[in-house]
């Protein structure tokens, strides 16, 4: 961390030896070291000696990781998770892709090498908003940290478009593409 930090420190218990005892929890977002100090004077023993200062440090991570979902309007999803992430937390059963009624969609998700990576396609003939969800807690990272929620919506289109040709008695022929179709794409010396 950068700077100070508050942790509330509960209250004081005297345990069966005799010490006494004084827990807090770092506060979620730390990573880093941390470094406790107790200064001079701020404790006392029974016949009033001001005690001296103590310092402790250590290796703190309660920063909750993330991940990052990418949908493409022509329906490639690439689901990246933080390096921190244990990978073997991921299960591609836990991520949720629906259409806009709320339908679940199959895909088929492969997981990288490094298991920090998904990656899918929509399937054909879809033609809908669909939305990508990893919900939260589905994943931890290496110290055991529940991960956070991450979505995408997109309108996604992978129905293939459909040509309509007519000839006409006098020899006109007319090709119609639908609305969607990018007139620059049109080879027309193939035809």
């Amino acid at each position: 961390p950068k700077g100070p930090i508050t942790v509330e420190f509960g209250t004081p218990v005297v345990q069966t030896d005799g010490t006494v005892v004084v827990t807090g929890q770092v506060p979620e977002g730390v990573d880093g070291k941390v470094t406790v100090t107790v200064p001079d004077g701020s404790y006392e023993d029974l016949t009033g000696n001001p005690g001296k200062a103590g310092t402790g440090e250590g290796a703190v991570d309660t920063d909750r990781p993330s991940v990052e979902i990418t949908l493409t309007p022509q329906g490639s999803i690439v689901i990246q998770y933080e390096d921190d992430v244990d990978p073997t937390t991921i299960d591609p059963k836990d991520i949720v892709i629906t259409d806009e009624n709320g339908n679940p969609i199959k895909v088929e998700l492969t997981v990288s090498p490094d298991g920090l990576t998904l990656t899918g396609q929509i399937p054909p003939n879809v033609d809908s908003k669909v939305t990508v969800i990893v919900p939260e807690g589905s994943y931890q990272d290496k110290t055991g940290n529940d991960g956070q929620f991450d979505i995408d919506s997109k309108i996604v289109d992978t129905e293939a478009p459909k040509v309509t040709v007519t000839v006409d008695p006098q020899g006109n022929i007319t090709v119609t593409y639908p609305e969607d179709t990018d007139p620059k794409t049109i080879k027309t010396e193939t035809i």
